[in-house]
């Protein structure tokens, strides 16, 4: 009989924030090989846009077919390399909403989330102002699955974590 992995049937899905083509294929591949090592449940959501979607893709006409298309390259990999069931956040502008959206009220237990590392740190600040502010559940459990940082993601993670101080935590969390 074949010995359970303790993360075996306790984590419900994977969460892959969405970036950019190559950070979307490294964290799925991170994502694929953490799954299969774990004997996981083959479920993922794909979660994020980014403030220039629609400029970016063209789209002036039409709202809401882009938040999909951008998220086709990274579903299309996932599809064509695993035969997971891949849920789509298609709302979400940042990685504070990535959370809420993903955990709204109501959803509860351990799910995996894929990223470099300091995307990671940032993640788990914005969980513990989630949970403070009574905005997700207290009953999520997240488990952190880092990616390869790569050195261009310091100075991103640097102006982001200011702007989440500054901006996004009074935004989304202040009562």
């Amino acid at each position: 009989m074949k010995k359970q992995n303790n993360l075996e049937n306790k984590i419900k899905a994977i969460i892959i924030p969405s970036c950019n083509d190559f950070e979307d294929i490294n964290r799925a591949k991170t994502a694929i090989e953490y799954s299969e090592k774990n004997n996981l449940p083959k479920k993922c959501v794909v979660a994020g846009l980014g403030p220039d979607t629609n400029m970016a893709l063209g789209y002036d006409k039409n709202p809401g077919k882009e938040n999909f298309d951008y998220h086709k390259k990274l579903h299309d990999y996932l599809t064509n390399n695993t035969d997971w069931m891949v849920g789509a956040d298609c709302f979400s502008l940042n990685s504070v909403e990535n959370i809420l959206n993903v955990f709204p009220k109501g959803i509860e237990g351990k799910f995996a989330i894929v990223s470099y590392p300091l995307h990671l740190k940032r993640f788990k600040k914005i969980i513990n102002d989630a949970k403070k502010s009574d905005k997700i559940s207290q009953d999520v459990e997240i488990e952190f699955v880092p990616t390869k940082q790569e050195s261009k993601w310091f100075f991103y993670e640097f102006i982001a974590n200011l702007k989440y101080h500054f901006k996004g935590k009074q935004k989304y969390f202040s009562k």
